[in-house]
């Protein structure tokens, strides 16, 4: 039994079979845990507890960190020329004649469920699970790489180095940064933190590699890139990424750990 945010889920989920269910849709009754997130380029961590709750009377709802976000009725119905299922949230919807879609396929106890839109595409990843007061926290721990070696991932600030200002540490999930396989980078913080901005702005940049110069010294490799026009250096050490604009002239330097996923 677990205890989220001062509520006891003690709500098992119903596996009975509806009688007005097609076959896909008596699949789906149950409960359902996030355990991976996909955007259309990386995995990304998943935000809280988040379950799916799939009723024999249609209803379809969405719990986060054991509050009830929201609820909806579902029907499945066969994709065209793919080997599995929309999923609707209305009877007449038509995905033929929209720019979103949403499909999903079962295997096991494990449900995926794809989402398609104008500028996004995601893949999340559902473990099924008994009943809500049965969602496994572990889920949402953040793990880190021990020596990142590539710089494509996704990234938590640490601590940041202002000279003269000093410097700061920052919780794990403050800031989120992800650089994507294209050569962009996308910034993200928590509600709490976006205000101070500590890093570069929300939102999203493109980069690219200038040069890969190797320390003599201690054979470190340092790889500067140009950032919307601004040029800094990185570098891996210590399991952490350093993200210098020039500490040694006063200007800024990040000091980052990058997430590992359960697959790797």
């Amino acid at each position: 039994m677990i205890a989220l945010f001062g509520i006891v889920l003690m709500a098992a989920c119903d596996n009975d079979d509806g009688p007005n269910l097609s076959r896909a849709e008596r699949a789906l009754v149950g409960c359902w845990q996030v355990v991976e997130y996909h955007n259309i380029y990386l995995q990304e961590p998943v935000n809280g507890i988040q379950v799916l709750v799939f009723k024999p009377d249609r209803t379809e709802s969405f719990y986060q960190d054991g509050q009830l976000i929201y609820e909806t009725q579902f029907w499945a119905k066969p994709e065209k020329d793919y080997d599995g299922y929309y999923l609707y949230h209305s009877p007449n919807d038509d995905y033929s004649k929209s720019t979103y879609s949403c499909s999903f396929k079962i295997d096991g106890n494990q449900l995926t469920i794809y989402e398609s839109g104008c500028f996004n595409v995601s893949q999340t990843v559902y473990r099924r699970i008994p009943s809500l007061d049965e969602a496994d926290p572990e889920v949402v721990a953040y793990h880190y790489e021990d020596h990142p070696t590539t710089l494509e991932g996704v990234w938590h600030l640490t601590k940041a180095f202002y000279s003269f200002g000093g410097s700061k540490e920052f919780p794990a999930g403050d800031v989120t940064v992800y650089f994507n396989p294209n050569q962009t980078i996308h910034v993200a913080y928590k509600a709490e933190t976006k205000e101070t901005m500590p890093f570069l702005d929300s939102g999203s940049y493109s980069y690219k590699i200038i040069k890969t110069e190797t320390d003599e010294h201690d054979g470190t490799t340092h790889t500067t890139i140009d950032i919307n026009g601004r040029q800094c250096t990185y570098w891996f050490k210590d399991d952490m990424m350093t993200l210098d604009f020039g500490m040694a002239y006063d200007a800024p330097g990040y000091f980052f750990k990058k997430l590992k996923f359960n697959d790797q």
